[in-house]
């Protein structure tokens, strides 16, 4: 079963064509990489699918609604407890002057219906789940390091229960050690919670360890998309065997 779908994406933005007729599905359960580098429209691709950006042409469709359609404050509120998004650099996307505890409380308050103890506990129940000590709930963010602000901005994009997640170059700024302890993360919490991931990259190194699935964008267009394994051993298009040759990874 399909829970993203894309037809025709197309998007311009001041005369400027910044994708052009994108379409992909996503089926339910897998990691679905989306590579190509800083200036394809990865991020655009994102924006979209998270409804931050309008005025584009083509059909999005989410658990088969069309995303465009979803208007109502009750439907929108819905949309937003199951898809969510991790970015590249959390200390710029999290609240510095709130405590980590209540970063990852916030969106219960928001969306939920819970007692102050069963937030509580839901709170506690997810740092453990992404492996963020319960001794730093009352932190702020500037006193973590790179890979656990990235594990608090993961708690704070799960703790909704969400059944899909855009992650947007979300171990490009670590270092190759902890991007693969993120990375491991990943790949046990989609197992655990029954997720699909869309991981956005520019790496094919990262995208070729955790995805199942591998299109390849270039100037707002995607020019091929294989199963990672088949991508790997016969890349079609010219421009992917390029983005192989700044690779090192193998399958």
């Amino acid at each position: 079963m399909n829970i993203v779908k894309v037809e025709n994406l197309s998007f311009s933005y001041k005369d400027n064509t910044v994708l052009d007729n994108i379409c992909f599905n996503i089926r339910e359960g897998e990691t679905f990489g989306l590579v190509g580098d800083s200036g394809s429209g990865k991020s655009t691709i994102a924006l979209i699918l998270l409804k931050l950006l309008k005025n584009y042409k083509g059909k999005i469709y989410f658990n088969d609604k069309d995303i465009y359609t979803i208007k109502k404050k009750k439907d929108v509120k819905e949309f937003y407890k199951d898809v969510q998004i991790v970015f590249q650099d959390p200390y710029s996307s999290l609240d510095s002057k709130k405590r980590i505890g209540y970063l990852i409380e916030e969106p219960l308050l928001i969306h939920e219906k819970m007692s102050k103890k069963e937030r509580n506990d839901k709170v506690d129940e997810i740092m453990e789940l992404v492996g963020l000590d319960i001794k730093y709930k009352n932190n702020f963010p500037h006193q973590l390091s790179g890979g656990l602000r990235q594990r608090l901005a993961i708690a704070i994009a799960l703790v909704l229960n969400p059944k899909f997640v855009v992650l947007d170059e979300c171990v490009s700024a670590l270092d190759i050690s902890i991007q693969a302890g993120i990375l491991n993360l990943l790949n046990e919490l989609k197992q655990k919670l029954n997720l699909t991931f869309l991981f956005i990259s520019h790496d094919l190194n990262v995208v070729g360890y955790i995805c199942d699935t591998i299109a390849v964008l270039n100037k707002g267009k995607i020019i091929e998309i294989q199963d990672t394994e088949n991508l790997f051993k016969n890349p079609i298009d010219s421009y992917t065997k390029k983005l192989f040759n700044n690779s090192y990874y193998e399958l």
